[in-house]
């Protein structure tokens, strides 16, 4: 499994998020709900790679090489991009 980190700007992340937030708020709401499920599967398969990463480290005995670092810094960022656009969702919802 390889995950990408897209290098999207923030003025254009929020620029889509803003699109998306103001047709949920014209409309029921299933749009935020689909978008939410899906970052829910994607932090399952970020908390999958963490668990297989580890389990790597565990059979091995070994230090982490310095790839592997580099990559679990990678899927932190990933969990904060989402993160952000949940606290955007959030602030909408309310």
């Amino acid at each position: 499994m390889i995950l990408e980190n897209e290098n999207i700007e923030k003025k254009e992340r929020c620029e889509e998020l803003n699109k998306l937030l103001n047709a949920d708020r014209e409309g029921d709401g299933e749009e935020i709900f689909a978008c939410m499920m899906d970052d829910l599967i994607y932090f399952a398969s970020l908390l999958d790679v963490q668990g297989s990463m580890l389990r790597l480290l565990m059979l091995n005995e070994k230090k982490m090489p310095k790839e592997m670092w580099e990559y679990s810094q990678k899927i932190k960022e990933q969990i904060d991009q989402t993160m952000e656009k949940w606290e955007l969702y959030a602030t909408t919802c309310v």
